[in-house]
């Protein structure tokens, strides 16, 4: 397996799931100026823009863990 960042944005398809998960599409934060804290939240701000070129902006407030959920790899450990 070998992670690449999507350039452009990711598709959703209208009436289809896209799922965010370890193992495929996921969010990574790379080059933060400062470690989060383990076992804590933080808030997101996720763009989306619809065929029109229209944007919407969804905040989501996700866990902070540095082990990848069971079955994943550790934090660390992905392969660039």
């Amino acid at each position: 397996m070998k992670m690449r960042a999507v350039q452009g944005g990711l598709d959703l398809p209208a009436g289809k799931a896209v799922e965010l998960k370890s193992g495929g599409y996921h969010v990574m934060l790379m080059d933060l100026k400062v470690a989060l804290p383990n076992d804590t939240t933080i808030l997101l701000t996720l763009v989306f823009r619809d065929a029109k070129g229209v944007e919407t902006r969804t905040e989501v407030t996700v866990p902070v863990s540095t082990m990848a959920p069971a079955g994943g790899m550790p934090a660390g450990e992905h392969k660039h």
